[in-house]
């Protein structure tokens, strides 16, 4: 689901790419993780976030930015 840092794939082309419905996406992930792909992608991103403040001096809203969160205040919500 995650391309490259920053840069994540549609559900619509995930779907397409392996010839199912973006219903059928979200209940077959949902059963095999037990959260959607947005709470995936959500922890994924705080995680991301959480590694980068700990190894890093770069601000805490470059880093918001750079996993993915539009608004840093996000980060903390």
């Amino acid at each position: 689901m995650v391309e490259k840092k920053g840069s994540y794939l549609s559900l619509d082309k995930l779907a397409g790419d392996h010839h199912i419905s973006v219903t059928q996406l979200q209940k077959m992930f949902k059963s095999l993780y037990g959260v959607t792909v947005y709470q995936y992608l959500r922890e994924y991103r705080l995680e991301e976030a959480a590694v980068a403040l700990l190894r890093s001096e770069t601000s805490i809203t470059e880093i918001a930015l750079e996993a993915g969160f539009t608004n840093p205040a996000k980060l903390a919500a």
